[in-house]
């Protein structure tokens, strides 16, 4: 019986245990992000073969980043804000090498965040920004994916949408 009892306590201890796992937050889990979005790479149009690349090109269906292997990085997006009252909306990028869709990704770096924004009124505003990293330009080989974030504090309500005609400007 005394057996039976230990076994019921352990088991009722593993399961708590488990609850209390579920309950805490992932490390991923951001405050106010509304919207996470993957994109593999995929080399600039200018170069022949993915081994060769001098930039990598991402594509969020709405939105836009790339990386040049000097590190420099940009990322570009339209955000519309869904109501009267505001909220600030903030951008952010971040790379890493994972399987092909973007499945066990090994992130290089936290989201690296490179706008804020206030939207009111259901504004629709273009969010744009760029930035450099040596360790960027170091792991530039084993780049496959993207993940653009979009954060918001106050009241929020985010569509978004990608808008970047051709591609950017600096550097080409």
């Amino acid at each position: 019986m005394k057996n039976q009892k230990d076994t019921n306590y352990r088991v009722l201890a593993a399961l708590l245990g488990i609850c209390a796992l579920l309950s805490m937050k992932s490390p991923l889990a951001d405050e106010g992000v509304l919207d996470r979005q993957l994109a593999e790479a995929t080399p600039y149009q200018d170069s022949f073969s993915q081994s060769q690349a001098s930039r990598w090109d991402f594509d969020f269906g709405d939105g836009k980043a790339l990386l040049r292997k000097d590190g420099t990085w940009q990322i570009e997006a339209l955000i519309s804000h869904g109501g009267l009252r505001c909220g600030t909306y903030r951008l952010g990028v971040r790379f890493g090498a994972g399987k092909p869709g973007c499945l066990d990704v090994n992130w290089f770096s936290k989201p690296i965040f490179v706008t804020r924004q206030k939207h009111c009124n259901n504004a629709e505003r273009p969010h744009l920004g760029d930035g450099y990293d040596a360790l960027f330009a170091d792991t530039f080989e084993d780049v496959t994916c993207a993940e653009r974030v979009i954060r918001c504090t106050g009241l929020c309500s985010a569509r978004s949408r990608g808008e970047i005609e051709p591609a950017p400007q600096f550097g080409d």
